[in-house]
This record gives structure tokens, sequence and C-alpha cells, in this order.
């Protein structure tokens, strides 16, 4: 773990050598234009490899999954049947399903939240810092969570009172690894947004007799919109099926559909691994098209 966190920091500081030299001042509140590019004659051609690639990498793999959870007998073609869809409603795989839902969209609010809020005071140093666990291993980040936190940690406050943080062996502490991992999408979304947006908004509500927060509110949130409902999906996509940190963190006795199907599929049953495969596929394309939407 401590080599890999130390290939970790090594990236980290090269990926900020590189940023610093390469950055460039944008006017506030310009954005970044589209310019169309005039492929010419290499239009059809580089048309024709764009779909090749989606096909061959995304659709096949995607229906070949759910083409198998179709199957009667796993390996065995015949007549297709949705006998085996039954697995997704039985009680384990709806509380997997549950739990892993509650928590990415939990981790998602967090990390769109905070990352503002870093965003927000401007300080680089804070921004460098929610940047960290991103570059880390997600095994080396869950190891450091479980170490830290297998103990109860108590604060003794006038001697009187006490408090203590309980995080070991609950959801609590997987959701605290998927915001920390995943920080660095709401912290970068929110300040290129923040970046680009026109402070003129946010200082005529301000003229108009507006206080900070609703300045803010008015003039200069609806401008993030965007890129902040963008980092929060991404999280949430990336959250409602991580397998390497709960495979470490998650309490015993319990599951969420990382861990669900990494089991089903190296251990019981791929048949069912499949077909809950194919219904958190179209969980994700529901999202998807609500966020285009």
């Amino acid at each position: 773990s401590v080599e890999l966190l130390a290939v970790a920091v090594g990236v980290l500081l090269l990926n900020g050598w590189l940023a610093k030299a390469g950055r460039v001042r944008l006017p506030r509140g310009k954005g970044l234009g589209q310019k169309v590019l005039s492929l010419g004659r290499l239009r059809w051609l580089v048309s024709t490899g764009a779909w090749a690639t989606a096909i061959t990498l995304i659709v096949l793999p995607l229906g070949a999954i759910f083409l198998t959870g179709l199957q009667p007998t796993w390996g065995q073609w015949g007549s297709l049947t949705f006998k085996h869809w039954g697995v997704v409603v039985q009680p384990r795989t709806l509380q997997a399903m549950g739990v892993s839902l509650a928590l990415a969209l939990f981790a998602a609010l967090l990390v769109g939240a905070i990352g503002l809020m870093i965003a927000m005071t401007k300080r680089r140093w804070l921004e460098t810092l929610a940047d960290a666990p991103s570059a880390i291993p997600g095994t080396v980040l869950a190891l450091a969570l479980l170490v830290t936190f297998s103990r109860d940690v108590r604060v003794v406050a006038f001697e009187r009172v006490a408090f203590v943080l309980a995080l070991g062996n609950t959801f609590w502490l997987l959701l605290l690894s998927y915001v920390v991992k995943h920080l660095a999408l709401g912290v970068r979304s929110s300040s290129d947004a923040l970046s680009q947006a026109d402070p003129t908004l946010g200082e005529a509500a301000r003229l108009s007799g507006a206080g900070r927060f609703r300045a803010f509110v008015d003039g200069i949130f609806p401008q993030l919109r965007g890129a902040l409902s963008a980092a929060v999906l991404l999280t949430f996509l990336t959250c409602v099926s991580e397998l390497t940190m709960s495979v470490l963190l998650i309490p015993t006795g319990n599951d969420v559909l990382g861990t669900l199907l990494f089991e089903l599929q190296s251990y019981a049953d791929p048949g069912s691994a499949a077909v809950i495969a194919s219904a958190l596929l179209l969980v994700v394309l529901a999202a998807l098209l609500v966020q285009s939407a």
C-alpha cells in the first residue's frame, strides 16, 4: 500500500507541474465557444471508425450481457426466456440494490455540495488535498480508512461529555470512502464552472438589494447547475456498482450490487449475475435519460 501511495503522490506532483506549465487565462463569463472543424473527405472515414469502435466496445458487450440473462441455461442458447429475471425481485437482490442506490445518491450529493464549498474558498491547497484521493488506488484508500476507524474514536470534552465516532463495520464508512474517493469530481467541476461564471449577474443582484447568499443563488448558481449535475451524475453512476472499496468496507452480512455481482459471477450463478447486471444497466440508462432531459 505504501508503494502504491508513493506512485500516486508522484503522479499528483507531475500533474501539478504539467497543469501549472500549461495554464492559460480565459475571460470570465465568456466560456469556451464551440468551433466546427471541417473534416472534408475524411468525414465518412472518421464517422465509420467512431461508429465501429462504439459498436465493438460498447454495444456488443452490453448486448451480450442482456442476451446472456435471457438464456434458458447458462452457456446454452435456445429459445430466449425472462424466467431468470425473478432473481431481481429476490429479497437479497432488492436489499443490495436499495443500499447501493441510497449510498450512491448520498455520496453524489455530498460530492457536489462539498466540492462546491471547497471551490468557493479558492484555496489551492484545499483543491490539491481533495484531488489526492482520486489518484490513490481504491484498495489503498479503503485499507487506510479501515485501519483508521477499526476502533471507535473517543473525544472527551470538559472531562464530562464523551463523543464516540463508531464508523467501523458500518455503511457510514463505505459512504465516507465513496465521498473521499470522488471528491475531486465535485471540486474540479465547480472550480472550472466558477472560473467561467459571469460575475456581473451576482453584482446586479447585490445592487438590487439582495444579500450575498441570495445573489449567489439567483445570479451565480444557475450558471453552475450544468457542471454540478454532471459531477453528481458521474459520481452516482460510478458508486452504484463500485467493487474495489466495497469488498473491504462492506459491513458483515450485507451486500451492495458490486459485491453481489462479484460473488454470483465468480462463485455461485453467472446467469443471475447477468440478469442483475442487465437490470443495473437499465437503471443507468434511465439516469442518463433523466439527466439529458
